[in-house]
């Protein structure tokens, strides 16, 4: 299964960016982009797998049904969570998708998601980062990135973090306060 975050215009919300910070973001859509793309490849190639596109697209405004700072939402997979900043919305809408993409039980599941500044900030605007659950991917697309001359760098998932994540009044939190470890948090 493929998951594409398609945020297809995003303004911040009521947390509103400055608007030099907007004008690149009809760019938010990028992972479904790259996933539509991916799609085409496979199915061109004629790749012997069952593909399964998800791509949850959406558009992050201010309107009057816009979700508002403190507001308590449920995500699909059951959690509460508690909405810290309107323009921490693509993790929100990835996660939905993610966890629409687990109930069929996939062998694979890939996400892409242009999801956060700090995971640029970590390193730099020419190396992709990306999180993994598994060694063996991993392993894989490290040795093929490199073979291909295409640099990423594998992030880590640190158990303590998620304490970062788990506020008083939900399960979790979308943009946990303080601004540390922002990318896999």
């Amino acid at each position: 299964t493929l998951v594409g975050k398609g945020v297809c215009f995003d303004t911040g919300g009521l947390d509103l960016k400055p608007a030099a910070s907007m004008a690149l973001m009809k760019k938010d859509m990028g992972g479904s982009a790259n996933v539509i793309a991916l799609a085409h490849m496979i199915m061109r190639m004629k790749l012997p797998v069952q593909l399964r596109v998800l791509i949850p697209a959406v558009e992050n405004a201010v309107s009057g049904n816009a979700f508002r700072p403190k507001d308590i939402l449920n995500s699909r997979k059951g959690l509460s969570v508690e909405i810290n900043n309107t323009d921490a919305e693509g993790r929100l809408v990835l996660a939905d998708a993610l966890a629409l993409a687990s109930e069929d039980n996939p062998d694979f599941i890939l996400s892409m998601a242009t999801l956060t500044g700090a995971a640029r900030v970590a390193v730099g605007p020419d190396i992709a980062p990306f999180f993994s659950g598994s060694d063996a991917f991993s392993s894989a697309l490290l040795l093929g990135c490199h073979n291909a001359q295409d640099p990423v760098w594998e992030l880590p998932f640190w158990d303590p973090y998620e304490a970062m994540i788990e506020p008083d009044i939900a399960d979790l939190d979308n943009a946990p306060a303080g601004g540390l470890g922002g990318a896999s948090s």
